[in-house]
């Protein structure tokens, strides 16, 4: 829901998402902004243990800089 909301590429979306809720409110009253940030997530559950610790740390590397290449490509794309 926090990347739907901050996320620049959900901007276009609040009022489908948003749009009569308590955080409506606040937006409104100018205290909170949406749709402002880039938005970067990691879900380490995709991680593989790897069976050795260093095969562990490999895994975790290789999915870090593939969700960092992921993130650039998509706002570069975006034209963000």
């Amino acid at each position: 829901m926090m990347e739907n909301f901050h996320g620049v590429q959900f901007k276009g979306k609040y009022n489908q998402l948003f749009k009569g809720l308590d955080v409506d409110k606040v937006v409104n009253q100018g205290h909170i902004a949406y749709g402002r940030y880039l938005i970067l997530g990691f879900d380490f559950s995709l991680v593989s243990l790897g069976g050795t610790p260093e095969k562990s740390a490999e895994n975790l590397n290789d999915y870090i800089n593939s969700t960092l290449q992921d993130f650039l490509q998509f706002y570069e794309a975006s034209g963000l």
